[in-house]
């Protein structure tokens, strides 16, 4: 994400295509930099949960 938008936008850094449209290609890699996020957010908070109940089953056995 940081790269798409402040780099390429904001700084205008290594641009990927000069002379053509370049909306489809900011839109499949910002789009897939957001699936990306989503998903790491959910893999925290599944483990988070995780850690959780492990600690409920110990705190349950003793």
């Amino acid at each position: 994400m940081y790269d798409g938008t402040i780099q390429h936008k904001v700084m205008r850094i290594h641009q990927i295509r000069y002379h053509v449209d370049i909306v489809p290609y900011d839109v499949v890699w910002n789009g897939a930099a957001i699936v990306m996020i989503a998903a790491g957010l959910l893999l925290i908070k599944s483990a988070h949960q995780d850690a959780r109940s492990a600690d409920r089953l110990v705190l349950h056995a003793t």
